[in-house]
């Protein structure tokens, strides 16, 4: 589980893992799936939900431009909070990085979101650069 400082989650599929026996059984669907170890984070607890903030006090100009964007956009602040929110409450926020290969990112996509629900994950999407996309059971 990472301790690093957690970002905007781009290019990765996430998902929410409620306690610790749905995150084992994620991972078991990830591995089932042939998602290889290097390709997953896993983040837990209030020390991690400190790195989802999306308030700009703190931060650069670049990345307080940044985030007056994402919250003129919406669903990338609301998603961010949900799993700020997620982590405070003691779950696990499950990201898997998604390779950027045309020919097999969009089949990727759906097989890393189909394992994680397979696994018991919620609120399953992908973060684009400009976008947030829920992806459902079996698309």
């Amino acid at each position: 589980m990472k301790d690093e400082t957690l970002v905007y989650p781009t290019g990765k599929v996430v998902g929410i893992a409620p306690d610790r026996e749905s995150l084992e059984e994620v991972q078991a669907a990830l591995s089932a799936s042939g998602v290889s170890d290097d390709r997953v984070e896993v983040y837990c607890g209030s020390d991690a939900a400190e790195e989802f903030e999306t308030d700009t006090e703190e931060a650069g100009p670049l990345t307080s431009a940044l985030r007056v964007v994402q919250k003129a956009l919406g669903e990338e602040v609301h998603r961010m909070s949900m799993l700020n929110d997620a982590l405070e409450a003691g779950a696990f926020v499950v990201q898997v990085q998604i390779p950027e290969d045309d020919e097999v990112h969009e089949a990727e996509k759906r097989s890393v979101g189909n394992a994680l629900h397979d696994g018991g994950a919620q609120k399953v999407a992908y973060y684009g650069k400009l976008a947030v996309e829920e992806l459902q059971i079996g698309a």
